[in-house]
């Protein structure tokens, strides 16, 4: 089969300036050039693509053709669509005993197969119409997102600690309270990214409300930034929790979230 015949897959090096796009290379090439890239990225000694020096990316760059960034793609809700059951994984995270969880669904509701979705999510699609009800009503009990609205879709969050030896705050196990008590937020739109140390792996991206945890237990609280965005407001958790509560009170024409006022210093 010639190249041109092959599926085409398009690689992206994340730069401090955001992702730098690849031209579309033939599948096989692509994964020959993923691992050469990480391969690289190994050899430097640095822990992320966006944290290499100027040098090191241009030579890496250096036997590569650049291209444009593909076009945005219409992300399709969680939920079901037909028989096909989209559900995705709260903050990202799948243990082993999900996993084997989800092989067992699709065996017993669905057609044996099971995939991943660009979403952090999963895609299953039932045998019958009948399946499908039972299948999200399984996925929903074991804390899948099967609702579109579900809050902690509007939550980003890494593991934290005790999970990584940088996380001074146990985000993961913060992050389904954070969701909760941002719901009435989320459903306005509003982000919330929740760091358990400046480097902000879950989300590189400016959120509404980033919590950046410090080795004392506490949050730096960073409103419309990310978790490298300097401030002098730190928190404990249940502190934030009690602001984000009277953010039912403040909110205005200015400021239609309440945030700024529920997290103006002092409170």
């Amino acid at each position: 089969m010639r190249d041109r015949d092959l599926p085409q897959l398009q690689l992206a090096l994340a730069t401090p300036s955001g992702p730098l796009w690849l031209a579309p290379i033939p599948a096989p090439t692509a994964l020959a050039t993923l691992r050469t890239l990480l391969q690289a990225l190994a050899a430097s000694g640095a822990r992320r693509m966006r944290a290499l020096p100027d040098p090191q990316r241009d030579a890496l760059l250096a036997d590569l053709v650049p291209g444009e960034a593909p076009a945005a793609s219409v992300a399709v809700p969680a939920g079901l669509h037909g028989r096909t059951l989209l559900a995705e994984l709260p903050f990202g995270r799948c243990d082993a005993a999900l996993l084997e969880d989800l092989a067992a669904w699709s065996e017993t509701h669905g057609d044996g197969h099971l995939a991943l979705t660009p979403g952090r999510g999963i895609a299953l699609t039932a045998r019958d119409d009948s399946d499908a009800t039972a299948l999200r009503e399984t996925a929903a009990a074991a804390g899948l997102i099967v609702d579109p609205g579900d809050p902690r879709r509007a939550v980003a969050a890494c593991p934290g600690a005790p999970a990584c030896a940088s996380g001074g705050t146990p985000a993961q196990g913060h992050a389904p309270r954070l969701a909760a008590a941002f719901a009435h937020l989320a459903r306005l739109g509003a982000t919330a990214h929740v760091s358990g140390c400046p480097k902000g792996c879950a989300s590189p991206s400016p959120a509404s409300l980033t919590l950046v945890g410090r080795p004392d237990g506490r949050y730096g609280v960073v409103l419309d930034g990310n978790a490298g965005t300097p401030t002098d407001l730190l928190l404990t958790f249940g502190a934030v929790l009690e602001r984000l509560e009277s953010t039912r009170i403040t909110a205005t024409l200015d400021d239609p979230s309440g945030l700024r006022d529920a997290f103006r210093e002092p409170a």
